[in-house]
């Protein structure tokens, strides 16, 4: 037969190491190691929150960038305006040439834009109309 482990042996060794293995807690190292571990797990999670408040921060200097670029292109396309009118106010004669005024939000020149006084007085029907309409527009789109 094998040899068998003497069981009296076994059963005082257990009977003192048991006791011994939950008193491993209050090893300064090893329960400051587990409180370190806390630690950093709530640290972790911090910087989880200032980046998560980082990038809605980001995207909200995102948002007003863009607003703030709209806004400048409607003011500069509304002061091209106010020049183009001084302008051509001053245009008294038939062949005085005019300065297109532009679309309050593409910045781009109205599409057909009479060319001269003339031109304005030789508009008729839809041409009186879409030109007219332009303008409501920019005046509507200037004070929105």
């Amino acid at each position: 037969m094998a040899l068998q482990p003497n069981m009296q042996i076994l059963n005082n060794a257990s009977r003192d190491f048991v006791p011994k293995l939950v008193k491993l807690q209050n090893i300064p190292a090893l329960a400051q190691g587990a409180e370190i571990i806390q630690v950093l797990d709530a640290i972790r999670t911090r910087l989880d929150n200032f980046n998560t408040h980082f990038d809605n921060l980001d995207t909200r200097l995102g948002q007003i960038d863009t607003r703030l670029d709209r806004i400048e292109n409607r003011v500069k396309a509304a002061d091209r305006n106010q020049i183009a009118r001084v302008i051509n106010s001053s245009c008294t004669t038939d062949t005085g040439i005019l300065t297109a005024l532009v679309n309050v939000k593409t910045g781009e020149p109205i599409p057909d834009f009479p060319v001269t006084v003339q031109a304005i007085r030789n508009l008729r029907g839809r041409s009186i109309h879409k030109c007219l309409r332009h303008v409501l527009i920019l005046s509507m789109q200037a004070t929105n």
